[in-house]
């Protein structure tokens, strides 16, 4: 991942990325993730590993500015992981850091939407983003939808994450992330058994 901004009055470039690269004279350069965020302002270096990040099939993406919460060493912007299963928002947890790259393996902190002070509505619009981006895939039952919230409130899907129900010590209705799934694709299962036997003429048991 690699955030990219150029002044557009004198033309200033600026990278944030944990990508980072050794040069040599006489072999390849060689690529590799450090895990901890860089700041690139050289624009040679820059376009090196912004050609090199494209030859391996990246995309690019329109960079919104993030929403800020929070307080304290909990403060600076956000997004959130939201879990979705059978097309309903279950668990969630917000990722904020003081850079724009808000990963939790970089150790920024964490935090549920109701301690970083979201509001309902927030929490709402969130919720549903990450509904439509899931039904937008026919047969997913789960993901991990990341959402961020623009300055002006507006929520936008960064990326649909088919194993993203790793999330630590977070429960909806009792469960976590994997209890609930277990009990959501098992209820769906004898719903579907109960539409064969009822096509077939069978009696349900």
């Amino acid at each position: 991942m690699l955030a990219y901004q150029r002044h557009p009055r004198t033309g200033a470039e600026v990278a944030l990325t944990t990508l980072s690269v050794d040069n040599y004279i006489t072999r390849p350069p060689v690529y590799y993730n450090t895990r901890k965020l860089h700041r690139y302002t050289e624009p040679r270096l820059v376009r090196q590993m912004i050609d090199w990040l494209l030859r391996h099939g990246a995309h690019a993406e329109r960079w919104v500015a993030k929403a800020a919460a929070g307080t304290g060493t909990a403060a600076g912007v956000y997004d959130i992981r939201q879990l979705v299963v059978d097309g309903k928002a279950c668990h969630s947890v917000a990722r904020i850091s003081r850079t724009p790259v808000t990963n939790l393996h970089l150790r920024n902190e964490r935090s549920s939407l109701e301690a970083l002070g979201l509001s309902e509505q927030t929490r709402r619009s969130v919720a549903e983003a990450a509904e439509q981006a899931l039904a937008a895939f026919p047969g997913a039952r789960s993901a991990g939808v990341d959402v961020m919230v623009s300055r002006s409130g507006k929520p936008y899907v960064l990326e649909v994450n088919p194993y993203g129900d790793l999330l630590y010590h977070v429960l909806h209705e009792g469960a976590d992330p994997y209890e609930w799934q277990l009990r959501c694709f098992a209820a769906g299962e004898d719903g579907r058994r109960g539409i064969e036997r009822e096509e077939s003429g069978a009696c349900p048991t």
